[in-house]
Order: C-alpha cells, then structure tokens, then sequence
C-alpha cells in the first residue's frame, strides 16, 4: 500500500511538471540594416548598399588614400551596372583669370585631371559595366564647391572618404572632417563618409543619422 501510493504521488508531480512548462521563446535576431536618409528614402546598408538603378554615384576624388578607399567601398557596395559614377575633383581658383567657357577640365588643372583618369581606369577594371564620368570644378572652399557640383549634376549619392584620428595630423584631420560634415549637412542627395576600419576589417560609415556604423566588407 505505501508503495502505491508513493507511485500515485510521483505520478501527479510527473504531470504537474509537464503542465506547467514554460512555452520556449524564439529570439529573433536584430537587423543590420540602417535606413539612410536620401531624397527618395528608399536606400539602406544590410552589409550592401542598395540604390536605385539608373542613379549618379559622385565620389569626390583627391591625393589622399581615404578617396581612394571611399572609391573601392562605392564598386563594391553601391554601384550597380545601370548606375553612372561621377569622379569629382576640387582645385582652388586660378589667380589669373575665370575658368573660360571653352577649357577644357585637362587645362584647368592637368595633375587632377589626370588623377581623376587613374581612378576612371580603376572603375572600368573592377566594374566595366558601369558608367564613368570625370568632373572638375573650381571653388575657394571645397565644401560648398562639392555640394554644389552634386546638385548640378544630379547625385542621387555622394560618397567621401573619411580620415582616420592622428595626432600629427589633428589641424588637417579637423579641417577635412569639418568639410566632410558640412556636405553630409547641406547637400540634398544622400551622402555617406567612408573609412576603413583598421586591422580587423570593414568600413565605418557615418550619415547624418548614423556616426561610425560598422558595415563589415
């Protein structure tokens, strides 16, 4: 008799037990995407950039290792085959007179131009199916200059690269990023700052939402 009722008292136990399991919860993982903010508000990063076909990616060239790495970033995350990059550099005023109305971008200032050729060259090897275009401009202060070229030519995108925090260099550093912010600020179209992000790999991305979101390459 007391084991039977050892076993009854096992068996009830067993069943409140089962009964009163917790349901088992599912979590789901968070996106990566971040929506940026552009004119059409139809662009986001989820370890890619996705635009629109058809659009203008202007990408502002200089000697600086930063534009070139904001220019590999752009053919491996945002141009499409349908897109057009446009290669924009930015020289000071000549002293002498106005840019004329028949020269050329090669006359106005021949060592940029023939930069913004190397990095056109770069573009056609690694995407061929994209659309390069070369533009020049003269202006005191680049960040007024660059805004104003994204909106005469129609950017859907601008793209600049960002530098990295050297003490030595920290005047520099905070001229070019103030100018960096100043587009991100003002120009119409969406533009992303683009840097690498060290040893371990990636890009930093900064919008006017976003400071240093890590996009992995």
């Amino acid at each position: 008799m007391g084991r039977s009722s050892t076993k009854m008292a096992s068996l009830k136990l067993s069943r409140v037990s089962s009964q009163s399991r917790l349901p088992t919860i599912k979590s789901t993982p968070m996106s990566s995407t971040i929506e940026l903010p552009s004119a059409d508000e139809d662009n986001s990063i989820d370890g890619s950039m996705k635009v629109v076909l058809g659009r203008k990616i202007m990408i502002v060239i200089n000697w600086s290792q930063e534009s070139k790495i904001a220019l590999l970033w752009v053919l491996s995350h945002a141009a499409q085959g349908q897109d057009t990059i446009v290669l924009l550099g930015v020289v000071k005023p000549s002293s002498s007179s106005a840019k004329k109305l028949d020269q050329n971008d090669e006359q106005t200032d021949p060592k940029s131009y023939e930069l913004l050729c190397a990095m056109k060259r770069i573009c056609q090897e690694r995407k061929p199916e994209v659309q390069v275009e070369i533009c020049l401009v003269e202006g005191k202060e680049k960040g007024p200059a660059i805004v104003e070229a994204a909106k005469k030519q129609g950017a859907a995108l601008l793209v600049l690269g960002q530098r990295k925090k050297r003490p030595a260099l920290w005047r520099l550093l905070m001229l070019w990023s103030s100018m960096v912010e100043y587009c991100i600020k003002n120009a119409r179209c969406m533009t992303v700052g683009v840097r690498k992000r060290g040893r371990s790999g990636g890009y930093l991305i900064t919008t006017r939402k976003h400071k240093d979101f890590w996009l992995l390459a």
